[in-house]
């Protein structure tokens, strides 16, 4: 944050409210000149309420100028709307229509968005070896929902064999990002031995973290298996979950 003698320093040049209204309409003037960015944004604007009343159905339509532009945010976005049905008319194959533009330029959380699709027989037919290959494909990306998604494929046998170790490392991976179900899940298999030895507190480690992330269930669960801990074991798993919020998740387990 710098140091005290800067904080003491003059308040001088921060912009006031003026400077930020004509950064506003500077950047409102770049949407409607047609520059897709910014068409993008002034959405993310409507849709949030940043600045601006909350108008979904604005956002949608600078949502869709940037879209058609190729925006890939944009396209997402548009069809997380299309698929929810806020601010319009539900339309599942327009979502999955602006999924796979964006999907097919590279955009992992559009191939994820489009892998639930086909695993849910939404707007399109239900396919859940397609609903595999893009969530592998967005799993690779490092995107942690689709690690997950992969990992609970793996774990149920949907779309590819039943894995449990390889359900297991997809869950992982996604759990060290801070995915609370991903964490949930691996809890789950600790304490079953499902893909790994049974191993109570590292399922008391993993439903913690997925606690702190706001997971009730993973709070009665935390509590079920700390009841058949001993005291050594409980005084190890609060010590390694210490570890991870001092040391970030990336280095949990």
């Amino acid at each position: 944050f710098g140091s005290w003698a800067q904080l003491r320093r003059p308040v001088v040049g921060i912009p006031g409210p003026s400077a930020e209204a004509a950064r506003r309409a500077a950047r409102e003037a770049a949407a409607r000149r047609g520059e897709a960015p910014a068409q993008y944004q002034l959405g993310l604007r409507y849709r949030e309420g940043r600045g601006v009343n909350r108008d979904v159905v604005e956002a949608v339509r600078w949502f869709e100028f940037a879209a058609t532009q190729g925006e890939v945010q944009a396209q997402h976005e548009l069809g997380l709307l299309y698929d929810s049905g806020s601010g319009v008319a539900p339309e599942p194959f327009k979502a999955v229509q602006w999924f796979r533009a964006a999907a097919r330029k590279g955009h992992a959380p559009a191939k994820t968005s489009l892998g639930l699709m086909y695993a849910r027989g939404r707007g399109v037919a239900q396919d859940h070896a397609e609903s595999v290959r893009w969530f592998r494909a967005a799993a690779h990306q490092g995107d942690a929902a689709a690690q997950a998604l992969l990992g609970l494929a793996l774990l149920e046998g949907r779309g590819l064999p039943q894995d449990y170790a390889e359900a297991v490392r997809w869950f992982r991976m996604a759990a060290r990002q801070g995915h609370s179900a991903a964490q949930h899940q691996l809890g789950l298999r600790y304490e079953l031995g499902q893909g790994v030895a049974r191993d109570p507190v590292r399922a008391h480690l993993w439903f913690n973290l997925a606690a702190t992330e706001g997971d009730p269930v993973s709070v009665r669960l935390r509590d079920r298996v700390a009841a058949k801990m001993s005291p050594r074991e409980l005084e190890i798993a609060q010590r390694m979950a210490r570890a991870c919020f001092e040391g970030g998740r990336g280095r949990c387990d």
